[in-house]
């Protein structure tokens, strides 16, 4: 094993360029996964900016939030902050102790018994929500920085290499390809980053003074649709038995003679 050991250090000592080469290799290994961890959470933001703004269970939710809220306070308000949803399953009423959350799952499943499911409807939300906006960021940038440091490798490598060299063609039409797909990545970063600040508008939000990274802002919203479908079941559960408690009362009991 030692004898092993010793002619790989021998043979990568008499390379040229070998901390180049191992560079570059190991930039073709990792930018597979780092390009699709980027690509799959743009389109995840992308699609969870469509879902919130056409929800409709989302909005239903929030109008009666903010009817209620209207109502309690005796004044009108166009809107309310989003993080007020992470709240609602804590406030009481005085008289039952019933959470709002209890209380606008009650009237929703009244009013629209066949609606949606909540918690269903807003996938890409609950992925945008566990996936921290900052550290894709920092992976976009590490591609940038690799890809202009292997192509300083290679510059290097071909200095002590002939251009017709088949490895040497296929790295250098590897980092033309990754430097293209790279720059597609920052336009689609661009038109998304867009997107996801008219979302914060929409929601009444202004992304210049009051910047909400798309985790966060959907980690409430995911939430709230969570502590949601728990209250919406418990409601359907409360009136199912009251149903049967119903029905059995109404059959009439057996009298003896």
């Amino acid at each position: 094993k030692q004898w092993y050991q010793r002619r790989v250090a021998i043979t990568a000592g008499i390379i040229p360029d070998i901390r180049s080469r191992l560079n570059i290799w190991a930039f073709m290994v990792d930018f597979g996964a780092m390009e699709d961890e980027v690509a799959d959470y743009l389109m995840d933001l992308k699609e969870c900016c469509r879902e919130l703004q056409t929800c409709k269970t989302l909005h239903l939710i929030m109008s009666y939030l903010l009817e209620i809220g209207n109502f309690l306070r005796q004044e009108h308000s166009d809107g309310f902050d989003v993080n007020f949803l992470s709240k609602v399953a804590d406030i009481k009423d005085t008289v039952k102790k019933q959470t709002l959350i209890h209380h606008i799952a009650t009237m929703m499943n009244e009013k629209f018994p066949e609606q949606g499911d909540l918690h269903r409807e807003i996938g890409h939300t609950h992925r945008i929500g566990r996936v921290s906006f900052d550290e894709v960021i920092v992976t976009m940038d590490k591609m940038d920085e690799l890809c202009d440091k292997s192509w300083e490798d290679l510059r290097n490598i071909s200095k002590h290499t002939s251009s017709t060299n088949e490895v040497m063609k296929k790295q250098h039409a590897f980092l033309n390809s990754v430097s293209e797909r790279i720059n597609i990545l920052k336009v689609v970063i661009r038109r998304v980053k867009t997107r996801y600040n008219s979302l914060l508008l929409y929601f009444g939000i202004d992304p210049v003074k009051h910047f909400i990274p798309p985790d966060e802002f959907c980690r409430v919203i995911s939430e709230f649709a969570l502590e949601y479908r728990t209250a919406i079941e418990a409601v359907v559960l409360e009136q199912e038995k009251k149903r049967k408690m119903r029905k059995k009362k109404k059959v009439p009991t057996a009298t003896l003679r």
